[in-house]
């Protein structure tokens, strides 16, 4: 297990649209709010893994925002059409990163808003089987 100290939900393929009355943020709202009942310090993230209506802002604890490649990511990156109230709230996954870019991304993504960030240089079909590796790690330290 990489990270057996984190607890919570991650919605993966989240919704991103409110729904009729909201209904479909409201319903994440509730499912958080009953898991961190049931779990004290259970972290929720919602990601439709793309922009995200503002009626998702209390959905959950992060909201994950962008999630696609490097080329996408400084090519055609589309900012949601709010700010959250909480500098922490925005989540953005970015694979495919050249290592001579890292750096160069996480500041661009600090720029746009998110506060969490994570970068692989794996690719497609899955590249979350990739950590980032050490070269990754010591750009962005630089």
């Amino acid at each position: 297990m990489l990270y057996p100290d984190l607890n919570g939900i991650f919605f993966d393929e989240g919704w991103h649209d409110c729904g009729p009355g909201n209904v479909f943020s409201k319903l994440y709202q509730t499912i958080t709010q009953s898991t961190k009942d049931l779990y004290p310090g259970a972290i929720t993230v919602l990601n439709p893994g793309a922009t995200i209506p503002h009626c998702f802002e209390q959905s959950a604890e992060t909201l994950v925002t962008f999630e696609g490649s490097y080329e996408t990511y400084t090519t055609a990156y589309v900012p949601n059409n709010w700010n959250p109230t909480n500098t922490r709230k925005l989540w953005h996954i970015i694979y495919n990163v050249p290592h001579s870019q890292g750096a160069a991304v996480v500041t661009l993504a600090l720029q746009r808003g998110a506060a969490l960030v994570e970068i692989t240089n794996g690719v497609t079909h899955n590249p979350y089987y990739t950590l980032a590796d050490d070269a990754h790690m010591q750009q962005v330290r630089s």
